[in-house]
């Protein structure tokens, strides 16, 4: 998504060494300074014909606030079932906004932890969240990365990956990234758009990490803001 918060004690552990990404920058410290450039995906929101700000249905200041508060308590999510409620408690909740969105006060915090749980249980939220049913699988939430791509360090913080390996290594991943954008139906073509080269950064970065091609990485926005929630694959 948009903003990003600190891994917490409860963020899920390095993954085994199997699935470890390659960090792809050998020779880029002893580069000159000034030949230096890196870039966040993040930054490349808005390039299509309409900004970001310009979707959101929030003040700026309040937008981000939810937005942080939406992605701090979706990292704690690991898998989703049908019928399955939140193993975090509501005490747990609000300490976690209490961190990250500390300006929000209590009924605003109350009316998103009440959103929250809402969409944990949409059905196409809980589908893209399902445990896969298959063995060899990693789940990264709030991945911090670096790599280097054409000659550009690329850094951002993946929202979730799913990495499925075989005895080999990495054969396959899945990256979804949340976004709590307020999206009507009129805006769902436009915002997809807004989004289309960040995710194409998030896709090469994880080409280059796990050593796969691009037929082997789907990237995906979870918008969790729409009504109902909506993932579109993004190509």
């Amino acid at each position: 998504g948009g903003r990003r918060v600190a891994q917490s004690a409860t963020a899920t552990p390095p993954p085994p060494q199997h699935a470890a990404p390659r960090t792809a920058l050998a020779g880029w410290a002893a580069r000159p300074r000034r030949s230096r450039v890196w870039v966040a995906p993040s930054s490349l929101e808005g390039t299509g014909r309409i900004a970001a700000r310009d979707l959101l249905g929030l003040a700026p200041v309040a937008g981000r606030e939810r937005g942080s508060l939406l992605h701090a308590w979706f990292q704690q999510v690991d898998y989703l079932k049908p019928g399955d409620e939140m193993p975090l408690d509501e005490p747990a909740l609000r300490a976690i906004a209490a961190e990250v969105a500390p300006r929000l006060d209590a009924a605003d915090i109350e009316r998103y932890r009440a959103q929250f749980m809402a969409i944990l249980r949409e059905p196409i939220v809980v589908d893209t969240l399902r445990r896969p049913e298959r063995e060899g699988v990693v789940l990264w939430r709030e991945r911090p990365f670096a790599v280097v791509i054409d000659d550009r360090l690329v850094r951002g913080v993946f929202d979730r990956v799913v990495v499925y390996n075989n005895a080999s290594g990495p054969v396959r991943a899945e990256l979804i990234d949340f976004k709590t954008d307020q999206v009507t139906d009129e805006r769902l073509d436009a915002t997809v758009e807004t989004y289309r080269p960040q995710m194409r950064a998030y896709r090469r970065a994880l080409e280059n990490l796990l050593n796969l091609d691009a037929e082997s990485v789907r990237t995906a926005l979870l918008l969790v803001g729409a009504s109902p929630p909506r993932c579109v694959e993004v190509t």
